[in-house]
């Protein structure tokens, strides 16, 4: 008798896991490619992810596995998040540059400011009862300088007027000085002046009137 042998078929095709790990690694990257720092990690998985899709559609074709379909999107979806990582990255960088010139910027102009007439790096020199200005504020003449009856310093009469562009009070120094020696302080402040208002300010300080001195300044205390 005899034996009849079947004619042997195509090998059995593989699972479709490949295609499904660079689809699952693809959509993690993709999820994940917008944070900062931890983006770069998964800039690398998005490489995997296109590898591993590539492959996957290789084998498809060959005719060695199945999913050609899930290794196609596991591919481009991990394009996608490596170019989400590149766009990303940028965005933050621009960002982030974008506030650290706008922090320069602010320094800068703070310490123009500061070495302006009166600024606190520059201290203006006035005489007492004269009109004066510091910084977008107007001091009016007709202000005094004498001891009150402890013999402290005594500052009286001293009106603001705000010229700046905006509500803003006055904090300011005003020092006795003997050569590069300061030998007495009076500290003044005001309330917030509205623009274009007058206001008074309240000085004080613990310091006696100095008998004789060179020169009296005021500069902006910050």
């Amino acid at each position: 008798m005899t034996e009849t042998i079947a004619p042997v078929g195509a090998p059995p095709k593989g699972g479709s896991g490949l295609a499904i790990t660079a689809l699952v690694i693809g959509i993690v990257s993709l999820l994940f490619c917008w944070v900062p720092i931890i983006n770069n990690l998964f800039a690398v998985t998005a490489i995997v992810g296109i590898v591993l899709g590539f492959l996957a559609v290789r084998r498809a074709k060959k005719g060695k596995a199945t999913g050609t379909s899930l290794g196609r999107a596991g591919l481009w979806i991990s394009v996608v998040a490596l170019v989400g990582v590149f766009a990303t990255q940028a965005l933050y960088a621009a960002f982030f540059n974008s506030v650290a010139d706008s922090i320069d910027d602010s320094i800068e102009k703070s310490d123009a400011k500061d070495k302006e007439p009166g600024g606190p790096d520059n201290p203006l020199t006035i005489t007492p009862g004269k009109a004066f200005e510091v910084s977008g504020f107007s001091y009016a003449a007709g202000w005094t300088l004498g001891r009150d009856v402890l013999g402290d310093i005594d500052v009286s009469g001293l009106k603001i007027t705000n010229n700046r562009d905006e509500k803003d009070g006055a904090f300011v120094e005003i020092k006795f000085w003997k050569g590069t020696e300061v030998l007495a302080s009076v500290d003044c402040s005001s309330d917030q002046i509205d623009v274009g208002t007058t206001a008074g300010a309240d000085c004080s300080s613990m310091d006696k009137m100095p008998a004789a001195y060179d020169k009296l300044t005021i500069n902006d205390t910050f």
